[in-house]
């Protein structure tokens, strides 16, 4: 399906996510305008999308920035992970690094726990979804961005949205 912004997305069906985009042709229709009026981006600018999912902010953010830019997209679960880099290349998106990890305040292996799959952006680290659940890593992020080279004088936008896992991630 391809949105009111010109990006094109593959997605499950059942995922709530998905279906907004498949049926508004946007998500989060507020936000989204709000970040195309007003973010303003330079040559070589960092984005994060703490949090991708399927890839709506990170692709929203590609068409908002020079292609000398860089959006680091973190999604640590394997499904979402696959649709966020599927969707990358449907759209072209080079300057979209997709990360399949968490971000937390210590490298390690956690426990990711899976919401029902009517809303795939619902996991969590935190105990609060069932019981079904899937290992991953976290990284660091000072330490991430310090091992890819950038410079963090060019951060320029961040979105997170990691059911309730913000701390930890910002420590």
């Amino acid at each position: 399906v391809e949105d009111r912004f010109g990006v094109r997305f593959r997605f499950k069906t059942e995922d709530d996510v998905g279906r907004k985009i498949f049926k508004r042709g946007t998500y989060d229709a507020e936000v989204s305008e709000f970040l195309k009026e007003n973010l303003t981006f330079k040559a070589g600018d960092i984005c994060l999308d703490i949090g991708a999912n399927i890839g709506w902010y990170s692709l929203l953010l590609h068409k908002l920035m020079p292609t000398s830019g860089t959006i680091y997209s973190f999604e640590p679960d394997p499904l979402n992970y696959q649709l966020l880099c599927e969707n990358i290349h449907l759209n072209d998106a080079t300057n979209v690094a997709p990360v399949n990890n968490a971000l937390s305040n210590e490298r390690e292996v956690m426990k990711l726990y899976r919401y029902e799959n009517k809303n795939l952006g619902r996991h969590s680290l935190l105990a609060i979804n069932s019981s079904d659940y899937v290992d991953i890593e976290t990284l660091i992020l000072d330490d991430y961005l310090t091992e890819q080279g950038v410079d963090f004088t060019k951060l320029n936008f961040a979105k997170i949205d990691i059911e309730g896992y913000e701390y930890f991630a910002l420590q």
